[in-house]
């Protein structure tokens, strides 16, 4: 659960990313399984857990931008 003022940046990325992991099960599989991984290894370490899943979440966090914006395309192009 997150909360954020209204109006904050932080709402569309994460949002961005939720969509994007529903609509690309691969992805969604790969950031479970780092995040299972990293559970089991850092499990009284949250500070290398969080830093573990980083990379992974910059990166998901860019696809879902690029998706995002071609969904944006297509839906200006369908109508």
């Amino acid at each position: 659960l997150h909360t954020f003022e209204d109006g904050h940046p932080e709402i569309q990325r994460l949002l961005n990313f939720r969509d994007y992991l529903q609509t690309h099960p691969d992805a969604a599989a790969e950031y479970q399984a780092l995040k299972e991984n990293l559970a089991a290894e850092f499990t009284f370490k949250p500070d290398k857990y969080t830093e573990g899943k980083s990379a992974l979440i910059q990166q998901i966090d860019q696809r879902a931008v690029d998706w995002r914006a071609l969904e944006r395309k297509r839906t200006l192009n369908a109508g």
